[in-house]
């Protein structure tokens, strides 16, 4: 049974999850500023051992800034007067968010399609049930089919419709064809007039030779 507003149950188990992460981010935040106090005034080496090696390092005047994957550190005369970092547990915490952001995503898009799947069932038992189907030209029925696969490519067509449809527009291009073949063969030879006169005839759609 569906849960309450068609909310898959794996989806309010990761908005559960969300909200107990931001609960934890906050107290996390209020310890970043603490982290990051406690590297304040200390030297390069000392802050290395602590971030470990830094990912880059820029050069700016008389400022050394370490970049590191939980933020950065500003050096002056070899110590650390600024520190914008985030805290371990607050870098685990972000990527927890990161991981239950991509599972909402994956389980939306999830929905989307089994609800695309229905309505593409639902679709081709109407169209196959209605009367007016049968009355469709060959190429009509065609070019459903191929639209309706472009609309739903997770529901397999009515193989034995599309394969009719198919045999039918053959046999309908392959009358119109030879009637055509035929038409040509009964017209008379050219009239022998001028080529202004055969120009004029062309430009009103009644010259049938060429």
């Amino acid at each position: 049974m569906g849960s309450p507003h068609g909310i898959a149950r794996g989806t309010w188990g990761a908005i559960f999850l969300v909200a107990m992460l931001l609960a934890a981010r906050h107290g996390a935040a209020e310890e970043k500023g603490a982290f990051a106090a406690t590297l304040l005034g200390l030297t390069r080496a000392e802050i290395i051992e602590q971030m470990g090696e830094p990912e880059g390092v820029i050069v700016f005047g008389d400022t050394e800034i370490l970049q590191f994957p939980r933020g950065t550190v500003d050096l002056q005369d070899g110590r650390a007067i600024k520190a914008s970092v985030m805290s371990r547990q607050e870098a685990e915490i972000e990527e927890k968010e990161r991981l239950a952001r991509e599972e909402q995503m994956r389980e939306a898009a999830e929905a989307r399609r089994l609800a695309l799947i229905r309505d593409g069932e639902a679709e081709k038992e109407r169209i196959l049930a209605d009367p007016a189907y049968t009355n469709k030209s060959a190429r009509e029925m065609v070019t459903f089919w191929n639209e309706f696969s472009a609309k739903y490519p997770d529901v397999p067509i009515d193989q034995q419709s599309y394969d009719t449809a198919m045999q039918k527009q053959k046999e309908e291009e392959e009358f119109l064809r030879r009637a055509k073949a035929a038409d040509e063969e009964k017209l008379p030879p050219p009239p022998d007039i001028s080529s202004k006169k055969k120009r004029k005839l062309k430009r009103a759609g009644k010259w049938k030779w060429d």
